[in-house]
Formats: structure tokens, C-alpha cells, sequence
């Protein structure tokens, strides 16, 4: 381990890679926990007992048990993910990876013909795997926002309190 800048990075395999916590004693603490959980990860990869890559569908399997055993979402929430995952990703079975979300968003923004509101419910279901996908812990994708560029505009009416003849009268 050792101190670029102000954050501890480790040298792995002439690679540094960065663990983002501060030079402090928590920033330690918390860095040595984080190595000691990516490097079980990497010996489950070279034993052969976690794939180095799986599919969208699996990831967000996962997700789901995490979201019902962790945070104990409601049925509704779960409908609301898997709506939002059932719409957008038409291939489930295609590796989880940056190009291919972004081609699955793309391509569903591209062909879809609900409103620009259902569009923005369903990005962010998404939005909420694609989080937890790449989150500390997990790291099947790089962190960034998958959704943000398209995001629809929702053009607001403004209906009038009186119609025209009222409006005469």
C-alpha cells in the first residue's frame, strides 16, 4: 500500500489501484477491509468459483436478492425494478459490461413509443442496478451515469381555469 496525494492506492500485479479512502487512520482501517474483500474476489476468480464476467440477467438476480434480504423492499418496489429492467434490457443474456448497457438504454430510448414520463420511471429503475452494479463492493461496471444523457424533457401543459366561453361570459 502507499499514499498518492492524500488517498491510499495499492500496488497489485504492477497495477495501482486506488481504494479512494484518505491518509488517516480510519482512511486505513477501512482501505485494509476493502483489499482484504477485492482480493477474496480475485482468488474466487482464479479458483474458478465466480466467473469473471456474467450476464445481465444473473447481476440483477442478484441485485433483487440484495434489495428483498438487505433493504427489505416492498412487492411494489420489486415490480417497479423489474418493469424498468423488463423494458429496457432486451437482451438479459449478453455480458454485463459498459458498451452493452449503453447499447440495451440507446436502443430502448431509440425504439420506444411511451411517454417521455414512462421513460424516465424506467431509466431510473434502471438507473438503481446500474448503482448497485458498480458500487465498492461489486465493481461488475465502471461508476458512472449510465441514464443521464437520456433522460427525456417532459413538456409540462398548462391548462387554463376557465375555458373560452366561460371565459366571454
Amino acid at each position: 500500500m502507499r499514499i498518492r496525494g492524500n488517498k491510499i492506492s495499492i500496488q497489485y500485479k504492477r497495477t495501482t489501484i486506488s481504494t479512494g479512502y484518505p491518509n488517516t487512520p480510519i482512511g486505513w482501517k477501512m482501505a485494509n477491509e476493502w483489499w482484504s474483500l477485492k482480493l477474496k474476489e480475485l482468488q474466487e476468480i482464479s479458483d474458478g468459483t465466480r466467473p469473471l464476467e456474467d450476464s445481465i440477467k444473473n447481476i440483477f438476480n442478484k441485485f433483487l436478492d440484495y434489495k428483498r434480504k438487505v433493504t427489505k423492499i416492498t412487492k411494489k418496489t420489486e415490480q417497479y425494478y423489474l418493469t424498468g429492467f423488463n423494458a429496457i434490457i432486451t437482451e438479459p443474456n449478453l455480458v454485463l459490461s459498459e458498451a452493452n448497457i449503453k447499447f440495451q438504454i440507446e436502443n430502448y430510448v431509440r425504439n420506444t413509443t411511451v411517454s417521455a414520463n414512462s421513460v424516465n420511471i424506467y431509466l431510473r429503475a434502471i438507473a438503481g442496478f446500474l448503482n448497485w452494479a458498480s458500487s465498492d463492493g461489486k465493481n461488475y461496471i465502471p461508476q458512472k451515469d449510465y441514464t443521464k444523457f437520456f433522460r427525456q424533457k417532459e413538456t409540462k401543459e398548462i391548462k387554463s381555469a376557465f375555458s373560452q366561453s366561460e371565459y366571454e361570459a
